[in-house]
């Protein structure tokens, strides 16, 4: 089973309510540059097909198993004192089953796929989309938020394809 893997932060609250039905992903590789100084890039396809089920992740690549709702940091265990931590303020060893959550969050299948060409200040997609709708699918408190986040990770400064996928 393919597997969806997840690690930004401000949408943890929305991975874990079930509120983020989306996720949006670059559909292109990135080979560099070239002698002549441009860069090597081509198109890819999706990843995910309509009707595929997939397992979604929170930091697969962790060697952790559980992880803080309040933060999203790795719970380790301190093998001194039999108590499970993790660096957030907010986090009680005590109640340690409310404040922590599998990296297998949970499996879902894949009910559409679509291109979007996503930049600083625009999302131009090939169905008619809400900005507003658009970000709270994806776990986005608003449009902005998605779109920083976006140009964070892309440098969407010259706007850029990406896949859609929701569930």
């Amino acid at each position: 089973m393919k597997i969806l893997n997840f690690s930004v932060k401000d949408i943890l609250p929305a991975l874990l309510d079930g509120t983020k039905t989306q996720t949006i992903r670059k559909a292109w590789k990135d080979y560099g540059v070239s002698s002549t100084g441009s860069r090597i890039m081509t198109y890819t396809e999706p990843k995910y097909e309509v009707g595929e089920k997939v397992q979604i992740m929170w930091k697969q690549r962790s060697p952790y198993k559980y992880f803080c709702k309040l933060c999203g940091g790795p719970i380790i265990a301190d093998t001194g004192n039999s108590l499970n931590h993790c660096d957030c303020s907010s986090f009680n060893p005590l109640d340690i089953n409310s404040n922590r959550f599998s990296k297998k969050l949970r499996i879902i299948t894949i009910a559409d796929v679509f291109k979007a060409v996503i930049g600083v200040k625009s999302v131009k997609a090939e169905r008619t989309i809400d900005p507003m709708t658009f970000s709270k699918r994806d776990g986005f408190q608003n449009f902005e938020q998605l779109l920083k986040t976006l140009d964070d990770m892309y440098n969407t400064a010259v706007p850029k394809s990406f896949w859609v996928y929701r569930w």
